[in-house]
C-alpha cells in the first residue's frame, strides 16, 4: 500500500479478489490490475509464502541533489553486499529523517527483492543513487561538507559537536571503508564498546542506526 499511495508508476497489479475487495486502491484502474487466484500467486511471487498482491512497479532513477544534501545528512554506502543491510538501512535513513542514500557502484543492487522487503516501503520515501565513490566525496567536500567516517579507530561520536548536514560513510561490512576513500573524509568516528565487551564489532546496519540516532539527537 505504501508503494501505490507513493508517487512510484504503478505497471501492473496482481491481486486475489478478496484484497481487491478490501482495499480498492485509488487510481488502479482495471487495465493495470488483474486479479489472481492463490495457486496463481504461490507461481508468481518470489517468496515461499506469498501474500495476496504483488506489485510490479517502474524503476526509480536518482541522482544526489545537492541542494538537499547542504542542508540535510546523506548516508554514503561503501561497498555494502548484504541485501538485508541496504534495506534496513534504507528503513533507518526514513526513521530519521535522512533524505538521500549513495552508494558505491558495487553495493547491492537496489531492486534486490530482498532488499525491497527489508526496507518495508522506506523505498519510496528515500532516494537512492549509485555513483562513483570518490568523485561524489570530493564533490560533497567542494560544497563544504564535512565528511565522517565510521571507523573502529575514529573519536566517540559521543564526544562530537556534530554539524546540521554532512556525510556519513560507512563502509563493508567485512572490511570497512576502502583506503581509496580515506583522503577524502574529514573526520572518523566510532561508537565505543563497554568496557568488558568481547565483541569484534557491530553490524553495519546497526552501528548506522546508532549513528543517525546520535546525529539527531544532537541537532535536535
Amino acid at each position: 500500500m505504501e508503494f501505490l499511495h507513493s508517487d512510484w508508476d504503478v505497471e501492473h497489479l496482481y491481486a486475489q479478489e478478496s484484497w481487491m475487495r478490501e482495499h480498492s486502491p485509488s487510481g488502479i484502474t482495471s487495465g493495470i490490475s488483474t486479479a489472481v487466484t492463490r495457486a496463481e500467486m504461490e507461481r508468481i511471487s518470489g517468496l515461499s509464502t506469498p501474500a495476496e498482491v504483488l506489485a510490479v512497479m517502474k524503476q526509480n532513477n536518482t541522482t544526489w541533489n545537492a541542494a538537499t544534501g547542504a542542508n540535510s545528512w546523506t548516508l554514503a554506502l561503501d561497498g555494502i553486499r548484504d541485501p538485508g543491510n541496504l534495506g534496513t538501512i534504507i528503513r533507518i535513513a526514513d526513521w530519521f529523517d535522512i533524505p538521500q542514500i549513495v552508494c558505491s557502484a558495487d553495493c547491492v543492487e537496489l531492486y534486490n527483492p530482498k532488499v525491497v522487503q527489508a526496507a518495508m516501503g522506506s523505498i519510496t520515501r528515500v532516494a537512492v543513487s549509485y555513483t562513483t565513490f570518490p568523485t561524489f566525496l570530493h564533490h560533497a567536500k567542494s560544497k563544504n561538507l564535512s565528511i565522517y567516517g565510521a571507523d573502529m579507530h575514529g573519536d566517540s561520536v559521543y564526544a562530537q559537536e556534530l554539524p546540521a548536514a554532512g556525510v556519513l560513510v560507512i563502509g563493508n561490512e567485512a572490511n570497512g571503508i576502502r583506503e581509496e576513500q580515506q583522503s577524502a573524509l574529514t573526520h572518523r568516528i566510532s561508537i565505543p564498546a563497554y568496557k568488558h565487551s568481547g565483541a569484534e564489532s557491530l553490524n553495519a546496519a546497526v552501528a548506522t542506526g546508532i549513528l543517525c540516532a546520535e546525529i539527531k539527537r544532537i541537532r535536535n
